[in-house]
């Protein structure tokens, strides 16, 4: 279907009105302006007079002279969904029709509009425009702002509102101080300069909420003073920084930094951010080229990481630190460059300068509570990190305002303590409606944790369903089916989305979650030859302690003996782990240990629930003993 002069490119649809021409969809007197690809697909929903568009027609229309995989349909259905407040599962909107398409529910009428053109002063500001009101996906809003289905006018972050450490505003008005007119710009004004070290600040926590918040600062200080290119430069790498923190949303992320790079901008700085854009689509990196354009002393801290993010990719592990210490240097109050230096000193094998830079990066992030909550997912889940977290909370949590993160990694510390009514008293009634990853995961969990896994499948695929790039959510909806003992279907899935492991001979180092799990159904499904010599070289593997990506070697040996049928001696590992302090971590997975589809075949044995008796036995001492010691406090 064709958007071309034939048809009209203005629509009333509900309470939206589609101008085509200008890419925006206005409700309530807001304006959200979107890719133009997400324009064109919402024009031929408008032009289709609810007829079912197929995957290859909407394929062919909005990339016609491209050949391109049904990934990208869902991508852009998806951003689509998030402007108009749509959701999938109970779609006003736009409805999937499984395996053939999608139809759109609601009829478009078509707007005669003779207004006359928008006035010259507006075209003339229509570049600072794109790179302002660019729709940013729901799942990247700041995590402590709860979803909702309605699309929420533009809120400005209000400089007054945030309280900003002392230190770290003297550091920062130091390290990223303008040169005034520096290749022909104007030096920041004073409120300006306040924007910038706010925004620096909050791109420096390192988490995606402090990343979502620097782009909105950024985009009030571009739309304030609209000549300054440092502004632009910083928010176009803080939006590859958000390409790399959300895969699922790449390729929305990077457009909108490729669009900055377009605009005016210093011939080097241009030829910086071309370079990192180009090495994130796939191109080889020419060290020498980088190296001359990276060498200059106009670089900024926020270029310079992606380089180094772009070395690490490339193996140039020992040249990216080298980098990462450069932003150091003028950047000693920094929590996320300390995070970047302790990952590439633990890659090059340097690990105790790796932990070293670590605990400088917690001290920092954490220096009013000191919140060992954050450390799960940094730091091996065991009785020894739980006992500390444990005792935090006890006698600090509920003095202190919890971010939605620690709020969501909290209720899966208390499932790790089988305490499931805490957990579900965290939640606020929005999650139910939450299209967040990390809310959807939570909500699987609790219902993983109360053996309702029909629930907890339903979840984990609603997840993969919205970030369906995400290898990671999709592996978790293979695992759900095996558990609730279907294999075919599972082993259909790892297929479909090509997840399988090829290989001719079987490597030396395997990934334990897609390799076990695939052995484990080709043994369900009949091919029993070919999952155990799969379990067999995972056995080894794991035997020799250099599981490649495990922390928790003994548990994973524990599993892939269990699959063998090697009772005794996956007991006797499963002992070993347990001894060892080893927990059931719900940042992982989301049952318990006797609810492990892995440890199926072990289910009735006596030693096996004597074990998982012992386990549940030492969880229960450690939550006696923090109650104690509230009660004693």
């Amino acid at each position: 279907m064709d958007s071309s002069a034939s048809h009209p490119i203005e629509y009333q649809l509900g309470p939206f009105k589609i101008k085509g021409s200008e890419n925006l969809v206005i409700h309530n007197d807001e304006e959200v302006v979107v890719l133009p690809k997400v324009m064109s697909l919402l024009l031929h929903f408008c032009q289709s007079n609810g007829e079912v568009l197929t995957f290859d027609a909407l394929n062919h229309a909005i990339w016609p002279n491209e050949v391109v995989g049904d990934n990208a349909i869902y991508n852009l259905v998806g951003q689509l969904r998030k402007v108009l407040g749509d959701r999938a599962s109970n779609p006003t909107y736009i409805q999937t029709i499984s395996k053939v398409g999608y139809k759109l529910l609601v009829e478009a009428t078509p707007i005669d509009n003779n207004e006359s053109a928008r006035s010259a002063e507006s075209t003339k500001s229509k570049e600072n425009t794109d790179i302002l009101d660019a729709e940013v996906p729901r799942s990247n809003r700041p995590v402590s702002e709860p979803s909702t289905n309605t699309v929420q006018p533009r809120k400005k972050s209000g400089i007054t509102k945030w309280l900003i450490p002392f230190i770290l505003i003297v550091s920062f008005t130091t390290i990223f101080a303008i040169k005034k007119k520096n290749d022909g710009e104007e030096a920041l004004s004073t409120q300006a300069q306040s924007q910038m070290q706010l925004a620096h600040y909050q791109l420096y926590r390192g988490d995606g909420q402090g990343v979502t918040q620097a782009i909105e600062t950024l985009q009030e200080l571009i739309a304030s003073e609209p000549k300054l290119y440092t502004s632009k430069l910083e928010l176009a790498y803080s939006f590859i920084r958000m390409a790399r923190m959300d895969p699922a949303q790449k390729d929305f992320w990077l457009q909108k930094a490729r669009a900055i790079s377009q605009t005016k901008l210093p011939d080097n700085a241009k030829a910086r951010l071309t370079l990192i854009l180009d090495s994130m689509a796939g191109e080889l990196l020419n060290i020498d080229k980088y190296e001359s354009l990276f060498s200059t002393p106009d670089v900024l801290n926020n270029e310079r990481l992606a380089y180094s993010d772009v070395l690490f990719d490339a193996g140039q592990t020992e040249l990216a630190l080298k980098h990462i210490q450069q932003v150091l240097d003028s950047c000693l109050d920094c929590p996320y460059v300390y995070r970047k230096i302790a990952t590439t000193h633990v890659v090059l094998g340097q690990v105790k300068e790796g932990f070293d830079n670590f605990a400088h990066y917690r001290k920092l992030l954490n220096q009013p509570q000191g919140n060992p909550i954050d450390t799960a997912g940094y730091v091996p889940l065991n009785l020894t990190t739980i006992s500390a977290m444990a005792k935090w909370h006890s006698t600090t949590q509920s003095k202190v305002e919890l971010l939605a993160h620690q709020r969501n990694t909290l209720a899966l510390f208390y499932l790790t303590l089988n305490n499931i009514q805490d957990a579900e008293a965290l939640l606020p009634e929005e999650i139910k409606t939450s299209e967040s990853f990390f809310d959807l995961y939570t909500l699987a969990a609790i219902a993983g944790a109360k053996g309702d896994f029909e629930t907890s499948y339903g979840f984990l695929l609603e997840r993969q369903k919205l970030y369906p790039d995400n290898k990671r959510f999709k592996l978790s909806v293979v695992y759900a089916l095996w558990q609730l003992d279907n294999p075919k279907e599972a082993l259909d899935k790892l297929i479909d989305w090509e997840l399988v492991p090829s290989y001719d001979a079987l490597p030396n180092d395997l990934p334990f979650s897609e390799w076990a799990i695939y052995a484990a159904l080709l043994i369900e499904t009949g091919e029993s030859e070919k999952g155990r010599e799969i379990l067999s070289a995972l056995e080894q593997q794991l035997g020799s302690g250099m599981a490649v990506g495990s922390h928790n070697a003994d548990i994973r040996l524990a599993s892939v003996l269990a699959l063998q049928g090697k009772t005794e001696s996956s007991l006797a590992a499963l002992d070993n782990a347990i001894n060892q302090g080893w927990v059931s971590d719900f940042n992982q997975n989301w049952w318990y240990l006797q609810d492990s589809p892995f440890f199926t075949s072990l289910k009735g044995n006596p030693e096996f629930d004597a074990i998982v008796t012992r386990y549940h036995q030492s969880i229960q001492q450690l939550v006696l003993a923090t109650h104690s010691q509230r009660e004693g406090e």
